[in-house]
């Protein structure tokens, strides 16, 4: 992420200090284990928080508190393959440090919101398609945005995919 020095209020500076340093360094392991092919099962990047738990509720009706927050190896490949340094989509995660800073994104995050996207992988304890989550913190003139999924069965929700969006606001 490209951060450049111009004025922020002191509040910002903090949030790009702290970003800045949140690197996450069993993630960056378990994104080079993907690029090296090596199996691994799905790794805790977080938890579920109760203001969280309670945003997700409003907006789904889905019960999620306490749940776990994961990213699996396909997710990482997603995340490569379309927003990686030669990504379909963008490259906007080019840098895994940024990609390893999502459990400092998924503690500190700025809103929640769910536009009625639901994913065709994972289902709600009734059987519907879950619904995806976008998780959005901002960190200069730049959104980190997450997208997650629940997937009740196993009381986890998922990381889809990550990605960074200039902000126009």
């Amino acid at each position: 992420m490209n951060l450049k020095k111009e004025k922020h209020s002191s509040e910002m500076r903090k949030v790009i200090k702290d970003y800045k340093k949140s690197v996450d360094i069993s993630l960056c392991n378990f994104i080079k284990d993907v690029r090296e092919g090596r199996d691994t099962l799905p790794l805790t990047v977080g938890f579920v928080s109760e203001k969280m738990a309670l945003e997700i509720y409003n907006l789904t009706g889905l019960s999620v508190e306490g749940n776990r927050i994961v990213i699996g190896a396909d997710d990482i490949r997603h995340i490569l393959n379309r927003h990686g340094k030669e990504g379909k989509a963008d490259n906007s995660m080019a840098n895994d440090k940024d990609i390893a800073r999502l459990s400092y994104v998924l503690s500190n995050y700025d809103s929640i919101e769910w536009n009625g996207e639901t994913s065709n992988l994972y289902y709600t304890k009734d059987g519907k398609n879950a619904p995806k989550i976008v998780i959005k913190k901002r960190i200069d003139g730049t959104y980190y945005i997450i997208e997650v999924v629940s997937d009740s069965k196993q009381k986890r929700n998922v990381v889809s995919t990550i990605y960074l969006k200039k902000a126009t606001d």
